[in-house]
């Protein structure tokens, strides 16, 4: 019998939470055209869980994040060296994709795209009550889909830091070499910059085919000096590497932009 074609990789960085990572991955169907990649990142609890989980899941794939430093990004990196799919797709542990949204993914795979944004929902963890941690990403895509104007585009593919909720082409991560930063905060601000600036084909999609959750552990709502103090480092890393990439118009319409995006 031949095998489907291998459409997409899902990467998930995990760290100390393999209940919710079982979630995420009974979210995903377990089909041929799917590669699954877990990456633990050191963690240090319930490892007779994840273990166990291993042992329960031999279609998925799992690795363990080798580097010095613990890092979700570090951990996205070796996932992306494994990947094999034409499309790679970014999940962190503690969300999960919603029903029907592998129907949505396989019928955009198809599409002559470098990325595709889609817009995510968002709850609180436990509750599953709405959470607006996912405004921002919701109402950024409905206006660059209702109006594909610069001001609408550049927000998208420069203001738009986390890497769920797309689906990137892995020829442009080889191509251009992209790397996820190895950083415990905001190591995703450059990979996503990175591949919104490469990719010269972008689609919006009004759908939803993941969720992103909120929970009292989630790192962007719990500030501290030192977080603060490395997310301050990454965005400054990011913005002079635009600078060196658009013209100084464009810079200060994305400055604009992400200045307005922070009130």
């Amino acid at each position: 019998m031949k095998k489907n074609k291998l459409i997409v990789s899902v990467i998930i960085p995990h760290y100390n939470s393999p209940q919710k990572l079982e979630r995420l991955l009974l979210s995903i169907p377990k089909c041929d055209d799917i590669q699954i990649i877990v990456v633990d990142d050191l963690s240090d609890k319930c490892i007779d869980i994840y273990e166990k989980l291993q042992c329960e899941y031999k279609y998925v794939e799992f690795y363990c994040n080798t580097l010095e430093n613990k890092s979700a990004g570090g951990a996205r990196n070796i996932g992306v060296e494994h990947a094999k799919g034409e499309w790679v797709l970014f999940a962190d542990a503690d969300d999960f994709f919603l029903p029907n949204a592998w129907n949505t993914i396989r019928k955009y795979s198809s599409k002559n795209a470098d990325l595709i944004y889609f817009s995510p929902c968002a709850v609180m963890d436990g509750t599953l009550l709405p959470s607006n941690r996912a405004d921002y990403y919701i109402e950024t895509i409905k206006r660059y889909k209702l109006i594909p104007l610069l001001d609408n585009r550049l927000a998208m593919k420069y203001t738009m830091y986390s890497p769920w909720s797309k689906m990137i082409k892995r020829s442009l991560i080889k191509k251009y070499d992209i790397k996820f930063s190895c950083v415990k905060f905001s190591n995703d601000a450059m990979f996503s910059v990175q591949t919104g600036h490469y990719a010269k084909r972008i689609i919006a999609v009004n759908k939803s085919i993941y969720c992103v959750t909120q929970g009292k552990q989630t790192l962007r709502f719990n500030p501290d000096p030192k977080q603060s103090f490395i997310r301050k480092k990454e965005q400054s890393k990011v913005e002079r590497w635009i600078e060196t990439k658009l013209s100084k118009d464009k810079c200060n319409r994305v400055k604009s932009i992400r200045t307005q995006s922070m009130k």
